[in-house]
């Protein structure tokens, strides 16, 4: 009676879709947490942040597979824009989206990262830019242009694009056709588009990004043990 999925080889039989490859647990993770004394005798654990992870030789050699990979399975231009999304928050997709524009970076690709979750972005606090301007602002026509972040770190350069302040109702800026209109332009000038999006149960708004995007790669965590990406 057991329908839980606890393999890769599982969901990929599941799902009918090719597994891109599976990132392991960072296990220095655990070694390298920092331990804060309170007043009241308790402690409290910090892990690394993201920007740590993502420089992580062994996760980088597996992003730089998987993105090898992308390129095996289709054309270059099948993949020109990309939804990343997970079924649940905390499944590393943010981690995975800025791994995967390492890579491409690495391959002297121009690659632009966009913050799309309009509800909680975090792209922004990583590298402590400021958010009052950004993906909400175009989609709502508040400004017809916007220069992206340019970031220069771990070898590669990227550009990223802040989610902006949060709207009133992001699903409506979704679905308009500027979303379109946008991806259209930036296709233009990008080689590889990255969208980090919401998880996708719950809400609707990673569908309606991954409708503007030439395909939309699934990110999953299996026991909490290892990552799995998926297209």
């Amino acid at each position: 009676a057991d329908d839980s999925i606890h393999t890769s080889d599982q969901i990929e039989r599941q799902s009918g879709f090719p597994l891109l490859g599976a990132i392991p647990k960072w296990q220095q993770l655990e070694m390298q947490k920092i331990s804060i004394s309170l007043p009241w005798h308790r402690s409290l654990e910090i892990k690394p942040s993201i920007l740590s992870v993502v420089q992580w030789q062994t996760f980088r050699e597996t992003l730089d597979i998987i993105y090898k990979t992308m390129q095996l399975l289709k054309p270059s231009s099948t993949f020109k824009s990309l939804a990343i999304t997970s079924a649940l928050t905390g499944e590393g997709k943010s981690t995975f989206v800025l791994g995967l524009a390492l890579s491409a970076g690495r391959s002297d690709r121009r690659v632009l990262v966009i913050d799309a979750n309009l509800r909680q972005p975090t792209l922004h606090q990583l590298f402590e830019l400021s958010n009052e301007v950004g993906l909400s602002n175009l989609l709502a026509g508040e400004t017809e242009r916007l220069i992206p972040h340019t970031l220069s770190f771990a070898g590669s350069n990227i550009d990223l694009l802040t989610a902006g302040p949060k709207p009133r109702d992001p699903v409506k800026l979704l679905t308009s056709r500027r979303l379109e209109e946008l991806m259209n332009l930036y296709e233009q000038n990008y080689d590889l588009i990255l969208l980090d999006t919401p998880a996708v149960l719950g809400i609707v708004d990673a569908i309606q990004i991954a409708s503007q995007a030439k395909g939309t790669i699934l990110v999953s965590r299996l026991d909490l043990e290892i990552g799995r990406a998926h297209v």
